[in-house]
């Protein structure tokens, strides 16, 4: 869309004696007054993309915005006002989120709302309303996990539960000491045991409970 600025040009053609004509004859050429339209093209903002939209707590990522060379662009995140900003010269900026820490998984919109021209003098500056350029990002909170033991303390040959509780769908991995071994939690976050033999210790076998 384009934003008209009008001037109004007046151009005045006055009553003139022309060459011999008799004293007191003038011959009126025109008089008339013109308008002159001058068209700005409207300035531009939109959201290029996170480096990425899905991070863990404790970590940060960027956004990069694009548009008219030194516009200044206003948005919000979650619908809050943040300080404007000016893009560069080629036209573009980047947007530090900083760390982020959340307790639970969150996330947060970034929305562009307005920008406006610099590159023309200030009495003839132009803005626009943005509509549509959003971006969401995603903060999750650190994974985690514990477990429990059915029977502390057991005889050889016999059996006891390993009980996993924590992040639903995490990897967790854990050791006797001597080896690793890998158990992925259910989408609850727990309800995975693990019986084991301190005789036969490298036979595991995983069961929900």
């Amino acid at each position: 869309m384009k934003k008209q600025l009008l001037y109004a040009v007046l151009v005045l053609f006055t009553a003139v004696q022309i060459g011999n004509a008799r004293p007191g004859i003038a011959l009126v050429v025109a008089e008339n007054t013109y308008a002159a339209t001058r068209m700005y093209e409207a300035p531009t903002a939109s959201i290029v993309g996170f480096t990425s939209n899905s991070i863990c707590s404790g970590t940060a990522t960027a956004l990069e915005i694009q548009g008219t060379p030194n516009a200044i662009v206003n948005y919000t995140i979650n619908g809050v006002s943040q300080p404007d900003i000016t893009l560069s010269n080629t036209g573009t900026f980047t947007i530090d989120t900083g760390i982020l820490s959340v307790a639970t998984t969150t996330t947060f919109t970034y929305t562009l709302t307005t920008v406006q021209s610099t590159a023309v003098p200030p009495e003839e500056s132009q803005s626009a309303n943005i509509v549509g350029e959003t971006a969401t990002l995603t903060v999750y909170d650190l994974p985690f996990a514990t477990f429990t033991s059915s029977t502390p303390s057991i005889c050889e040959a016999t059996w006891a539960d390993l009980i996993f509780a924590g992040t639903p769908n995490a990897t967790v991995t854990y050791s006797d000491g001597s080896n690793n071994f890998s158990i992925v939690l259910d989408n609850t976050g727990g309800g995975l045991c693990i019986w084991f033999t301190t005789l036969y210790f490298n036979n595991i076998y995983i069961s929900k409970c």
